[in-house]
């Protein structure tokens, strides 16, 4: 609820004056002010000591948008104050200040704080169109968003190169990014969806070349739990909605699963550390041909295709779950003329249930992936894999049911030194059916093999966000 007209009887004079010049340092992220809304509509804002600083009454149906003061508060403060407090009804919230970062490229986010400095912000939505209107030039005027830890619900689009996702925390608390939108359905901000396109929570544009992430969660919590934002949005038009809405009617959010991401990243030369991707169907999306991304350390989760497109990635030591169901880890779509699809190095693939009431999955539920495009092209190189995935001519699945659909026979799936979860070695040659995949020997990873790991993001440019060996 945001408030749009606001009448405040002071009934409290000011026991210290508020000043708008009071900062504390950005590093440390001091709360200085709390604010409470209690039910009767009553504010009152302490300082970091439990001081009273204020206490006020606020009427919403009023007309009048005045605000009377006995005091020598700047009227601007109280108004913007009084309007975090009822944005935050019934909640306790901080209210912070900031001394403007050290470096002239960071700014600060925090959708609690408020702050007089130009360089910090109280939401992604806002930032992002600061560095989408002002990019940096190059690598030297890279732009660090410093990103205190709490929940983003927004839909976001960045345009800007040279960009960092930074958890303030250092990864101590989480920095959630989530939205909720799914195929096929009628918002009441976003009209009618429908295509990758915009079903995403985050896009990270073609043009946002070098973006960086560290200790970010990104989410689609589409299939995950049920926010008011979400009801209220598609209870704008029930009848379009009612598939979706019927989640809420059997408070199941697994239930009527389709295509939400949580990101759509076509930026070239992306790098995702320690990061997690949470969603169902379609969780992370790799478009353009000419993307590529590298993902170390981090956890995407999904059901159906939850790894997908043509772009060309190299996922290191991550872990990818497959949380309940049945489904496919990947589907590619990597173009007959791109050498390098997907390669899964060291990752760990796992079954662990992360919804209230739902059963981890069975053994041989899940497929390695399913070809999207017929060339897709995808590698698992020294992964642990818990039962669930299939064997034989299932490992890798068609693209439907249908003849006329992408065949896994026709794609570029391979996989090699495989093991299970306790890190014994699978007979691949028992468990793959060779009209499916290609099983390769250790040597052709290595640093001259064909599918040696530094050849799959070097390109025309020699990028190897890695630092593997090349000879």
């Amino acid at each position: 609820m945001r408030l749009k007209k606001i009448s405040v009887l002071l009934i409290l004079s000011l026991i210290l004056v508020l000043g708008c010049a009071v900062v504390t340092q950005a590093a440390e992220y001091q709360k200085l002010y709390r604010g409470d809304v209690n039910g009767d509509k009553k504010y009152s804002l302490r300082d970091a000591l439990g001081i009273l600083k204020m206490a006020a009454q606020i009427d919403t149906a009023t007309e009048t948008a005045d605000v009377d003061l006995n005091g020598t508060v700047d009227k601007e403060d109280v108004k913007l104050m009084l309007h975090l407090a009822v944005y935050h009804k019934g909640e306790t919230f901080g209210m912070y200040t900031y001394a403007a970062p050290a470096d002239e490229h960071t700014l600060i986010v925090d959708n609690q704080a408020y702050s007089h400095d130009n360089r910090c912000f109280h939401s992604m939505k806002e930032a992002l169109a600061y560095v989408n209107e002002n990019p940096p030039a190059d690598e030297t005027e890279r732009i660090t968003l410093d990103i205190v830890p709490g929940v983003y619900r927004e839909y976001l689009e960045l345009t800007a190169p040279y960009v960092s996702f930074h958890n303030a925390s250092g990864g101590s608390g989480d920095v959630k990014i989530t939205y909720f939108l799914a195929d096929g359905f009628t918002y009441q901000s976003h009209g009618s969806i429908a295509g990758a396109d915009k079903i995403r929570t985050i896009n990270i544009a073609k043009g946002a070349t070098a973006f960086e992430a560290e200790n970010i969660v990104f989410e689609n919590s589409y299939n995950l739990y049920l926010p008011d934002e979400e009801r209220d949005e598609l209870s704008g038009n029930a009848e379009a909605n009612a598939k979706a809405l019927a989640r809420f009617e059997q408070n199941d959010p697994t239930l009527n699963q389709c295509q939400a991401q949580a990101m759509r990243c076509q930026a070239d030369k992306a790098v995702f550390l320690n990061c997690k991707f949470l969603g169902r169907q379609d969780t992370l999306m790799l478009p353009n041909g000419n993307q590529r991304s590298y993902f170390k350390d981090c956890y995407i989760e999904g059901t159906v295709d939850f790894i997908y497109g043509d772009g060309t990635a190299v996922f290191e030591d991550c872990t990818i779950n497959c949380p309940y169901g049945g489904g496919y880890v990947t589907a590619g779509s990597t173009p007959k003329e791109t050498a390098y699809g997907l390669l899964f190095h060291h990752c760990t693939i796992t079954r662990e249930a992360t919804a209230e009431g739902k059963a981890a999955p069975a053994d041989a539920s899940y497929a390695l992936g399913r070809p999207w495009g017929q060339d897709a092209m995808v590698l698992f190189w020294d992964c642990k894999m818990d039962g669930h995935i299939k064997t034989g001519h299932d490992r890798f699945a068609d693209m439907g049911e249908k003849a006329d659909l992408h065949k896994a026979e026709e794609a570029r799936f391979f996989e090699a030194g495989s093991q299970n979860l306790n890190g014994e070695p699978l007979d691949l040659e028992a468990l793959v059916d060779s009209t499916r995949e290609e099983v390769l020997s250790e040597s052709d990873m290595t640093v001259g093999g064909k599918y040696a790991a530094w050849k799959w993001l070097w390109g025309n440019d020699e990028w190897n966000p890695a630092g593997f060996p090349t000879n």
